[in-house]
């Protein structure tokens, strides 16, 4: 026998390779056991493996540290049904919740910071000038998940704010839920949020990139907590059109210009949205119902003349259908603005259960007061807009000036055949260079001081309308 047959000991437990007489053995005899002497008559006894039950002790076996560190390192939706696989990993689920849950929402749904700022957001900040808009300092148990915010040394009076410290929180096991609502919110605004921003552009829609997303959930949180604090239920600071001092000002000065312009962009979407698909006017009910006539007949292959006066909805159906003429439409959309992304989401999902008689119904419901006035982000962000562009045009009088293409602030486009800036990436690198050079202003005009006592007239915000 060779000096390989002795050395292994597969071979040596099987035998030999060569045959009976010397020569090499068929391929058909690897593996079996050597031929033994069978008495006649003889009853086999077969014995089945069952690899379940040995795959089952194997992970019953695995320490909980193990089980815990595969959870971690799952996006949501798997750590769900890994969860959901038997009794010992639902139970070690159920054990680890918080720190598997903040351990994948920091990864799958950052900036992290902003989406504890969000599920952090209380009632009492309104009562402190800074605690809207200053983010809070967040622990759980020893460790820092946002450090907090601090006030840019160019705010008027740096001395007083010197004195100014972040609100201090911490995440508690209660707070989970309201996590794991906010990244199905953001999940859903990814998912739904493409389609609607390319409304311009059709052919140009496409899923975003990786960078694109993460600028559109940090909008989102922006937006998250500008409607907790200032659409909701809560007391509203003031009845007055966003200006001067006001909280709401202050919410937005303390963004960045990429900041800036990615809201303006979520919220330019947000506003066709509800314009479009949730509350159209009545002249848009007339002409979406000619453009799908005319479609559906070119589909079937039927040519009609004078198609519009054959397919022209009447104008009461159209007033059945649609939310007023062009002014009260406005006054609806600008109500309807104020619904949070959560609920917002939820009404287009499911737009096929409601009519427009219960969806104002449902509305009313949830919120009985929501009628009150209208949304304030679009005064806000104008506000803030024209004060960085007035100083635009102080420290880089060439950038904004008609000759070099009008850069102005938010910088983004939504033009027939342009959809770049704001949530998406810029294919001209001359402009990202541009927007670079302008800087982030982050804090530009923070103003926190009580406003001057004597009187001064401003107009207030307009009465909401639902049913026009």
């Amino acid at each position: 026998m060779s000096l390989a047959a002795c050395m292994s000991p597969s071979r040596a437990a099987h035998g030999s390779s060569d045959g009976a007489f010397g020569k090499p053995g068929s391929m058909a005899g690897i593996g079996r056991l050597p031929p033994t002497s069978i008495p006649a008559g003889a009853v086999y006894e077969t014995k089945t493996i069952n690899f379940t039950t040995t795959t089952r002790t194997v992970l019953d076996r695995t320490p909980v540290e193990v089980l815990v560190e595969v959870f971690q390192h799952l996006d949501i939706a798997s750590a769900f049904s890994l969860a959901a696989t038997n009794k010992r990993f639902s139970n070690i689920f159920a054990a680890n919740r918080t720190s598997i849950v903040l351990c994948i929402a920091q990864e799958e749904f950052s900036p992290f910071d902003g989406l504890l700022q969000v599920v952090k957001a209380s009632p009492a900040d309104l009562t402190i000038p800074w605690g809207t808009w200053l983010d809070k300092r967040i622990r759980r148990q020893n460790a820092v998940l946002c450090p907090g915010g601090t006030l840019p040394k160019h705010c008027p009076g740096h001395t007083a704010a010197m004195k100014i410290s972040c609100v201090e929180a911490r995440v508690e096991h209660s707070d989970i839920d309201r996590i794991l609502s906010a990244c199905r919110t953001v999940r859903g605004w990814e998912r739904i949020f493409p389609q609607h921003r390319f409304n311009a552009s059709p052919v140009m829609t496409r899923s975003l990139t990786e960078r694109e997303n993460f600028r559109l959930r940090r909008a989102l949180y922006h937006w998250m907590r500008y409607a907790y604090y200032f659409h909701g239920d809560l007391t509203r600071p003031n009845l007055f059109v966003p200006s001067g001092r006001d909280i709401r000002i202050n919410q937005l000065r303390a963004l960045s210009n990429s900041e800036l312009g990615e809201l303006k962009d979520l919220w330019r979407t947000v506003e066709d949205i509800i314009e479009l698909t949730m509350c159209p006017s009545i002249a848009n009910v007339r002409i979406g119902a000619v453009r799908y006539s005319r479609n559906m007949l070119y589909l079937l292959g039927i040519a009609v003349s004078n198609i519009y006066q054959d397919f022209e909805l009447s104008e009461k159906d159209a007033a059945r259908i649609g939310w007023g003429e062009q002014r009260e439409n406005r006054t609806v959309v600008s109500t309807m603005c104020k619904l949070s992304p959560e609920e917002l989401l939820h009404y287009m999902e499911n737009g096929h259960k409601f009519t427009k008689l219960r969806l104002i119904q449902d509305i009313r419901q949830r919120h009985p007061h929501f009628e009150f006035d209208t949304e304030s982000l679009t005064l806000a962000l104008n506000c803030v807009i024209h004060e960085r562009w007035r100083r635009m045009q102080t420290e880089f009088p060439a950038i904004t000036q008609p000759s070099s293409g009008v850069l102005c602030l938010p910088v983004y486009t939504r033009m027939m055949g342009q959809c770049h800036g704001g949530i998406l990436d810029w294919d001209d690198p001359a402009t990202e260079a541009e927007c670079t050079r302008v800087g982030e202003m982050i804090g530009l005009g923070l103003d926190w001081r009580p406003e001057e006592s004597f009187f001064r007239s401003k107009p207030e915000i307009p009465t909401g309308l639902l049913n026009p």
